[in-house]
């Protein structure tokens, strides 16, 4: 009972910061941003917290029905122009990771093989795995990650939002390119969809259809696999059924979970840690708040991407929320998420191959 009320509190912190932080209009990604805040704050002070990890895998799954209803088939013809972008992106993080990660070893004497997973663009936990297996510090490895993630949404929600406003990107362009127009005629099928209960039959459809998907990615261990999933089967019920629905809240819903979910990551044990690294941390801060804007701009001239999408394909953030970021602000979501996705899984399957052969070099 005990661990419902903690749970009950937690979300409740997580909804009540990112609703008041949209209120206020000028922070950007209000409902993540809003939700991390409150929620870092209240388990720093209280640690009468709780989420367990089946919500998270439920907001990736919420978080993949949505968008993927939102992919339209002129998306999906798009999908062919990101192998390229996908190539230029991880070559340009290959040489960051084997660049800093070398920095670090040097500054810090820590040793190579952590000094290098500290700097890979993967997720927490399966670089933790990967890098035990081949002798690295997986607690250093989990704090110089966590580094990295605050780092991202800490910072590029407030830079973009900045350079949006200066005209540097263009905020909701395409956004505008997929959103439907409104039709010529009214035809008594548009008036059907719009009734309440259609809406209503129409999310409980695809709600019931995602997970299913994204359930089927959770089990089969693929990196990001509920909302990869959950997006793909999003994308087919769409095609096969006209009235699939999801309303806009559960995007905004999902936003601060995913809040939430990082705001628990931020705890007085990682803050001490901070202190006592600082020359890595000083390593992670400056490759982290320079190398993304760098790499965005040389992809997007290189592969003619629009600027915006490079940006946030080039920030190395978690793949549900840089997608859930990229749709907030009108990019191309679509495409973002897809590079992401690549990343993930060259970082898995490659990476540890690339750094193997780096550290037979140096030695």
């Amino acid at each position: 009972m005990d661990l419902i009320i903690r749970l009950i509190i937690t979300i409740g912190i997580g909804v009540t910061g990112g609703i008041l932080a949209k209120k206020l209009k000028f922070i950007p990604a209000a409902f993540m941003l809003g939700s991390l805040t409150f929620v870092t704050v209240f388990n720093l002070t209280t640690e009468y917290t709780y989420f367990p990890y089946w919500i998270r895998i439920l907001t990736q799954i919420v978080a993949g029905a949505y968008l993927g209803l939102n992919i339209t088939k002129e998306s999906l013809h798009s999908i062919k122009t990101v192998f390229f972008p996908i190539a230029v992106i991880m070559f340009q993080y290959t040489l960051f990771t084997l660049f800093f990660g070398y920095i670090m070893h040097k500054v810090s004497g820590t040793d190579i093989v952590t000094s290098l997973y500290c700097f890979a663009p993967g997720g927490i936990s399966d670089l933790g795995i990967i890098a035990d297996s081949l002798g690295g510090d997986v607690a250093v490895i989990t704090f110089m990650q966590l580094i990295r993630l605050i780092t991202v949404f800490g910072f590029y929600p407030f830079f973009y939002n900045f350079i949006a406003k200066k005209g540097i990107i263009k905020v909701g362009e395409e956004r505008g390119k997929r959103e439907p127009k409104e039709p010529k005629e009214i035809k008594e099928s548009d008036i059907t969809f719009f009734t309440k209960e259609r809406k209503i039959k129409g999310t409980f459809v695809a709600l019931s259809f995602c997970s299913i998907g994204g359930l089927t990615g959770y089990f089969l261990g693929l990196p990001a696999g509920a909302m990869v999933f959950s997006m793909l089967f999003a994308v087919i019920i769409n095609l096969l059924y006209r009235y699939s629905y999801m309303p806009i809240q559960m995007r905004f819903f999902s936003q601060m979970l995913s809040g939430v979910y990082l705001g628990l990551k931020i705890t007085k044990a990682s803050l001490i840690g901070i202190s006592n690294s600082m020359g890595s941390v000083v390593i992670m801060l400056i490759s982290i708040i320079t190398t993304p804007i760098i790499f965005g701009y040389i992809t997007h001239k290189i592969t003619k991407l629009d600027l915006g999408t490079s940006l946030f394909a080039c920030t190395p953030g978690g793949m549900s929320e840089m997608t859930l970021l990229a749709d907030d602000m009108g990019f191309d979501f679509v495409k973002v998420s897809i590079i992401h996705l690549a990343r993930m899984l060259v970082v898995i399957s490659i990476f540890p191959y690339i750094i193997n052969a780096f550290i037979s070099l140096i030695s």
